[in-house]
């Protein structure tokens, strides 16, 4: 009985075999395929799923990518800057003037202030001209009512 199993067995895959060949023998070939054929449609090939991974690596490609584009602002930043200060220079040296680098803190206001005075001989600390002037504004609130504090 089992011999008898196996040769029929044997049989269906023989037959399912020479089905499979006359269906491939039908089947367009891979030579006559171009790019424009439309023999593959979404619902045959179905989209395969990003892997975490793969998601993960476009992110880091993304962040990438938008660093480039914030170094290259900046450069482009430092670079009219540069240019800027240059002119400025040589417009400053035909004044023959100097320019002053101050830190640009949130006090800058009152360091250059505090550099004008020095150069005149008065000397004052950056929190005593802060100081004084906040009190000159106390006193004259009325002129400074419309500005917001």
């Amino acid at each position: 009985r089992s011999t008898e199993e196996i040769a029929v067995l044997q049989k269906e895959l023989s037959d399912r075999h020479e089905e499979e060949l006359k269906q491939t023998e039908t089947a367009p070939k891979v030579d006559d395929l171009s790019l424009s054929d439309n023999t593959c449609t979404p619902s045959e090939a179905p989209a395969k799923k990003p892997s975490r991974a793969d998601k993960r690596r476009e992110a880091k490609a993304a962040a990438e990518q938008k660093k480039l584009e914030e170094i290259s602002e900046m450069e482009l930043d430092t670079t009219q800057r540069a240019q800027e200060h240059f002119k400025l220079s040589k417009l400053v040296t035909a004044l023959h003037r100097t320019v002053c680098e101050i830190p640009a803190d949130g006090n800058c206001m009152f360091y250059a202030l505090q550099h004008q005075l020095e150069s005149r001989g008065a000397h004052h600390s950056v929190d005593q001209l802060r100081a004084t002037a906040a009190d000159y504004m106390a006193q004259q609130a009325p002129d400074f009512g419309p500005y917001p504090v």
